[in-house]
């Protein structure tokens, strides 16, 4: 089966996930776990500049894939998915409100 994406696409994501993970899983932690056992902190000082950058970046690619999801109306692969689904724990972990777990 062929990818919906476009290589380009693909390569993109490869390059901007490593560093948006490590900042989503990063931030997730210290705005649930960390913030119930040890109170509010301040928030997202840890690999600031390049997960907030990635993580930008892999926002701006899910718009530019659910338009070639929606152009090409094909089956989505695995792998497609997989990519849009990471793309997603990306922009969930950065919304989630630190207020409900201090």
């Amino acid at each position: 089966m062929t990818s919906t994406l476009p290589k380009w696409l693909r390569v993109t994501w490869l390059c901007l996930v490593p560093f948006a993970l490590l900042f989503a899983t990063r931030m997730a932690w210290m705005k649930t776990f960390m913030t119930i056992l040890e109170g509010p902190e301040i928030i997202g000082s840890s690999l600031l500049i390049a997960g907030l950058l990635c993580s930008l970046g892999l926002a701006l690619w899910l718009a530019v894939a659910t338009i070639f999801m929606i152009k090409d109306r094909k089956a989505l692969t695995k792998a497609d998915a997989a990519m849009i689904g990471f793309c997603l724990f990306v922009l969930v972990s950065l919304l989630i409100p630190q207020w409900p777990f201090s």
